[in-house]
């Protein structure tokens, strides 16, 4: 099967840890360099994911003959994989995604957590890998788009009307279903609470934050502020928060390095 080459970048991460990447919050996941393994379902999908990190010690998931590959980035020293064995009511297939950069934790939407890094949406894979977040295409196994909205990683995403709500490790992002980033949201700290309190809340009318420091924020689905002062970028005026993202990246080495 075809390869799909999209962009070429070197791998980075600034997650050291289950805290610092903002999946702390989930404490049966302990260490993320084990294996992991989740199933989603619909009335026409199964899809069995397997997620192999680049620090995993054991090695499963090779490219075979017959295989679809997707190609997020060119091959690095420290880039992950995540197998797709996806069933319907014709066909079994195979399909290895490759070139992922950054950490990732395999999470479904339940009862008690709306958000999620993985969601079948209709004949789409939705998910958050590492940097990038993705649509994948069940019925070609072909990307239907790549983005990388934030600065550093991105974590969870939740429904928002018919939009997609990422939290990135700088940025709170609404995207629609094309992969258009509307509006993006930043405050003075990640959004990565070290409380292991909720970083995102959707009321019916708002969406309310807490940051690093557990400074609480709230906007409008417009991305508005209602509460507390912060920084809401649109997509075509994102270079006039350099300056904010630029002491935002140096507060993240600081913490990661201790210089």
């Amino acid at each position: 099967m075809p390869k799909q080459t999209l962009a070429k970048n070197e791998c980075f991460s600034f997650a050291v840890d289950a805290k610092t990447t903002g999946y702390g919050k989930y404490e049966k996941m302990t260490n993320f360099n084990e294996i992991q393994e989740l199933t989603l379902s619909t009335d026409k999908w199964k899809v069995d994911l397997i997620y192999e990190n680049c620090h995993s010690k054991t090695k499963t998931i090779e490219t075979k003959e017959g295989y679809f590959e997707i190609e997020l980035s060119e091959k690095g020293e420290w880039d992950s994989k995540l197998k797709i064995d996806l069933r319907d009511e014709k066909t079994n297939r195979t399909c290895i995604v490759t070139g992922i950069q950054g950490s990732t934790y395999l999470q479904k939407s339940n009862a008690d957590e709306n958000g999620q890094s993985v969601k079948i949406d209709s004949d789409n894979l939705i998910m958050s890998l590492g940097l990038n977040f993705v649509s994948i295409d069940l019925n070609e196994l072909k990307l239907n788009w790549k983005i990388e909205p934030d600065m550093a990683e991105v974590f969870e995403f939740y429904d928002l009307e018919n939009d997609y709500l990422l939290r990135g490790e700088v940025g709170i992002h609404r995207i629609d279903k094309s992969g258009r980033v509307k509006w993006t949201f930043s405050a003075t700290d990640i959004w990565v609470n070290m409380e292991g309190r909720p970083e995102v809340e959707i009321t019916e009318n708002s969406i309310k934050f807490l940051d690093f420091n557990s400074n609480e924020y709230e906007i409008d689905f417009d991305g508005k502020e209602i509460k507390k002062a912060a920084t809401t970028t649109f997509i075509s005026k994102r270079s006039d928060s350099a300056r904010l993202n630029d002491n935002i990246l140096k507060q993240l080495w600081s913490r990661l390095t201790g210089k």
